[in-house]
């Protein structure tokens, strides 16, 4: 919950912000970045759909925090090139980590659960979202957006990362037979 208010308010609300005010990446520059995101996201499907992840959560959580990177160079040099390889590579660890949880839902938990679990997945997730959005647009005007940014890259990073010291997320692998050898 706190990653998605952090990702659409400190990506959503203070991105565009500081391309509206900074000379080094302008609006056109943030159209470059957020398709950048967008672009890591379509490879890195395109790369799952040949090689699986075999451990899901484990890879899905190091993927979600990639995204603590542009968020902390949109904070400390919001040049366009630079913050577009960073998008692109969280987008890539975006769909690491979207591919990674939807397998894990789909492997463990009982078909005839899965839509109800998914129901309050769904409203824990984009709950927080306008919160966010709120927060991020208050705190601009409050606070230096260049610190904004940086606590929220490493905030995003310690939640992010922290996950893996549950048991669970580190040891899941995959449900049995899941994964057909490459041929």
């Amino acid at each position: 919950m706190i990653m998605n208010a952090i990702h659409v308010g400190a990506w959503g609300v203070v991105g565009p912000y500081i391309a509206k005010n900074d000379d080094r990446l302008g609006i056109s520059g943030w159209g470059w970045v957020v398709s950048a995101e967008g672009l890591g996201v379509l490879l890195m499907t395109l790369i799952l759909m040949r090689y699986p992840l075999r451990r899901p959560l484990r890879f899905g959580m190091i993927g979600m925090s990639i995204f603590a990177i542009p968020l902390t160079v949109l904070g400390v040099h919001p040049a366009v090139v630079l913050l577009a390889i960073a998008a692109f590579l969280a987008g890539t660890g975006h769909e690491i980590f979207g591919t990674a949880w939807s397998v894990a839902m789909m492997e463990n938990i009982p078909g005839d659960k899965l839509s109800r679990v998914s129901s309050y997945d769904m409203l824990g997730s984009f709950v927080v979202m306008p919160i966010g959005t709120l927060v991020y647009g208050w705190l601009i005007t409050r606070a230096d957006p260049a610190t904004v940014l940086v606590t929220s890259g490493i905030l995003y990073a310690v939640i992010a990362l922290s996950a893996l010291a549950v048991p669970s997320v580190w040891r899941m692998g995959r449900a049995e037979g899941a994964i057909a050898p490459r041929s």
